[in-house]
């Protein structure tokens, strides 16, 4: 139960971390995000500092970077995305769209990975200590998703 515990408070920790870094994207890259987010609804370079400024005051794009991603967190942990600054659509909509897609694509992903993996461990196993062993073996432990996937799952030792 505390593994448990634990387990979820790293998630917790971990899942506002990755979302914070995400939100400061804007903000590390060059530019001022009010100008470059007008410019992608507009597709004009010439925009009128008045119109910038009221955008940011509308959207809350005016207050420390703390307080905007606190608003947010706020608002995505009540269920709303609100509304993409480029688009004007709702973002949950955008999402929803995506998901049969996204569906598609991981359960084509995982049928595949059993089609090969089940053969090759058989392969591994039946021939135990061979070349065709060390070769499924050290390739499958080589690739980044393993590696990805043993660094997310395994359990630390205390």
């Amino acid at each position: 139960m505390i593994f448990a515990l634990r387990r979820l408070v790293v998630l917790a920790g971990t899942l506002i971390v990755a979302s914070f870094l995400v939100f400061l994207v804007p903000y590390m890259t060059p530019g001022d995000p009010v100008r470059k987010l007008m410019r992608a609804r507009t597709g004009s370079l010439d925009i009128d500092p008045a119109a910038v400024e009221r955008f940011r005051t509308a959207n809350g794009l005016d207050q420390p970077i703390v307080e905007q991603y606190a608003g947010w967190l706020s608002r995505v942990a009540q269920g709303d995305f609100g509304l993409s600054y480029t688009s004007r659509t709702s973002v949950t909509e955008m999402i929803g769209g995506a998901l049969g897609v996204t569906a598609t694509l991981a359960v084509a992903a995982l049928g595949f990975a059993v089609i090969v993996a089940l053969p090759l461990g058989s392969i591994a196993a039946i021939r135990k200590g061979r070349s065709a062993d060390t070769f499924i073996t050290t390739t499958t432990q080589a690739s980044p998703a393993s590696s990805w996937a043993g660094s997310t799952t395994s359990a630390r030792r205390t």
